[in-house]
């Protein structure tokens, strides 16, 4: 009788076991709580964590080693307009120098046409404040993140309008989108090319 019950309660703790390993064990009492995860849990877990470090071992291994190449290309091209630039300034004429100080003037019909280019291939919303007694341009923008820091990007890089960014302010709002606002200082705006 004690061999039988023995085996029974063997056999009790053995399916016992098999069960919570299939299926899992969650208990609470009071707040004390008792979770046991099944096999197929686990399993899964291990999976999705295997996954998330492959992934977090191509970012360590590819992708900051191409950011930090980036950058040393940056460096390099820097140091090399850098040494350009200071090549040109010792050796200016004066002529030189006075078309570098010249302000620039630019007919305000082409400007509504290239920033309107640039918002367009942005996907952004402008909207562009002339200030003619500081010379200067006010801008408030709309879009996403990325595409009004890529429109400011086109905006400074462009080289025909020679623009030089101020005091960048950009606020999030809602759905992902941003405002931001910025000034362009030294910008003389004409209505006609005889100006």
């Amino acid at each position: 009788m004690k061999n039988f019950l023995y085996i029974l309660l063997i056999g009790l703790f053995g399916y016992a076991s098999w069960y919570v390993i299939m299926q899992g064990f969650e208990y609470s009492i009071g707040t004390i709580k008792i979770d046991i995860p099944s096999y197929a849990e686990v399993t899964k877990s291990r999976e999705t964590l295997d996954a998330n470090l492959t992934k977090l071992n191509s970012l360590n291994n590819v992708e900051i080693a191409n950011a930090t190449e980036g950058v040393k290309t940056e460096m390099k091209n820097y140091e090399t307009r850098k040494q350009e630039y200071d090549l040109l300034a010792a050796t200016a004429s004066e002529e030189d120098i006075a078309e570098a100080n010249k302000e620039e003037k630019y007919l305000l019909d082409y400007l509504w046409i290239k920033i309107g280019e640039y918002a367009s291939d942005n996907d952004v919303k402008w909207k562009m404040s002339i200030d003619d007694v500081s010379m200067s341009v006010d801008f408030d923008i709309n879009g996403t993140y990325v595409s009004v820091i890529n429109f400011i990007y086109d905006l400074e890089n462009d080289p025909e309008l020679q623009f030089n960014i101020d005091e960048i302010i950009i606020e999030g709002s809602s759905a992902g989108q941003v405002k931001a606002n910025f000034t362009v200082e030294d910008v003389m705006i004409v209505t006609s090319p005889t100006e």
